[in-house]
């Protein structure tokens, strides 16, 4: 229920996941709203994905009276996002991620 109150319909979704097996990125991947909403609602349905240790940081680059843009980093990567007011609700309208960056996924 969060994500109608907080994603806004006409949300595009824009990234690149990366493959420690293939040691490459996927080609651009897309999301519009149902697909994320369809994403948000299984995500972690069984608690393995996410838990009280897992990354979690957002960071406010700017705020005016009608856009905002921030960046999250979550156990799942980073995105960044851009915002909309629409009668005194902040929606997110755009998302550009990617999974943790390389460097991450290579053994210490």
């Amino acid at each position: 229920m969060f994500a109608y109150r907080s994603i806004h319909p006409s949300l595009q979704k824009r990234g690149f996941s990366y493959s420690p097996k293939a040691e490459s990125y996927s080609r651009q991947l897309e999301m519009p709203f149902p697909a994320l909403i369809s994403l948000a609602k299984s995500w972690n349905r069984e608690g393995n994905r996410a838990n009280a240790q897992s990354p979690r940081e957002a960071e406010v680059f700017e705020v005016s009276d009608k856009t905002a843009s921030a960046r999250v980093r979550a156990v799942w990567g980073i995105d960044y996002i851009h915002l909309v007011k629409e009668n005194g609700t902040w929606y997110i309208v755009n998302v550009l991620w990617q999974s943790p960056p390389k460097s991450a996924h290579r053994p210490q």
